[in-house]
């Protein structure tokens, strides 16, 4: 493991409140730490003074909902069929991977 893949890690871990040894590099934010919200947002606004990420591409609202993370019963309903965070919540995966290569690239980029 690199220095940047451990130190990803020990953030991803104190945000989520999870101990790092759980956290891996194909954990997602939101379906398998519970990063959402204000939690997650404090991951991405560490990466530009952390790890001198450029994130003014990023679109949290495509990976995250805002706080209060209101649910509702359609999400309960979506969770209960689908099983998956993501799909019950409509938004897109984020694993720790993609903020790995994020800092190694220095930018958020979205494949095209």
């Amino acid at each position: 493991m690199t220095k940047l893949e451990a130190d990803l890690i020990e953030l991803v871990a104190a945000e989520s409140g999870i101990r790092k040894e759980y956290v891996t590099l194909e954990s997602t934010l939101l379906g398998d730490l519970g990063l959402d919200g204000d939690d997650a947002r404090e991951v991405f606004e560490a990466l530009p003074s952390k790890f001198g990420v450029d994130i003014s591409s990023f679109e949290f609202d495509r990976h995250f909902r805002c706080e209060p993370c209101f649910k509702g019963i359609l999400f309960f309903m979506r969770k209960l069929k689908y099983r998956d965070e993501h799909v019950a919540a409509r938004k897109e995966p984020i694993t720790v991977a993609q903020l790995v290569s994020a800092c190694e690239k220095k930018a958020w980029q979205y494949d095209v």
